[in-house]
């Protein structure tokens, strides 16, 4: 399902949800978009992230997702990160030792991205079994933030930014 309609169900079941909770007067608890929640104190606001997300290719969207919702990942964590470390079934992924849990959405892109591959890195290059380069992420990014007029410095490491 395209991104933008997955955030427009999201935000219609909370409005609704939360209308419920008023006229129940509590009783129905209220809803909270469990990706804002995670992300309230980023500097990036989730709808300028969903904003750069409709201008990336499918790979540089996860790289950007992983970060975004990994706490204080970096790009080259990213970019090593194994097959063999993505637990989708568990809902988290292993950095050198270090567990991080992220919204299903985001795993279940995982999961297709990586498609029937067993081992070896998540993000490859041209000549397969590599990791993926440098650059061809920041080249989509900057593309797709020139598209948006947003500034030219804007990297990855804006996505992990706080207040």
């Amino acid at each position: 399902m395209a991104l933008e309609k997955t955030q427009e169900y999201v935000e219609f079941y909370i409005d609704f949800v939360n209308w419920l909770s008023e006229i129940t007067f509590g009783f129905v608890p209220r809803a909270v978009d469990p990706n804002l929640d995670r992300t309230k104190h980023r500097k990036l606001t989730h709808s300028k992230f969903i904003a750069i997300l409709k201008h990336l290719q499918t790979r540089e969207q996860l790289i950007a997702q992983l970060l975004y919702y990994g706490g204080y990942r970096n790009v080259e964590e990213i970019l090593s990160l194994k097959i063999e470390d993505v637990h989708a079934l568990l809902g988290h992924v292993t950095y050198s030792g270090i567990t991080v849990p992220y919204p299903k959405h985001v795993l279940k892109d995982l999961q297709a991205y990586i498609s029937s591959r067993r081992k070896g890195y998540v993000f490859i290059g041209r000549n397969k079994g590599e990791k993926l380069a440098h650059p061809v992420p920041f080249r989509a990014l900057k593309t797709a933030i020139s598209r948006l007029g947003l500034n030219p410095a804007f990297t990855f490491t804006d996505f992990v930014k706080n207040i």
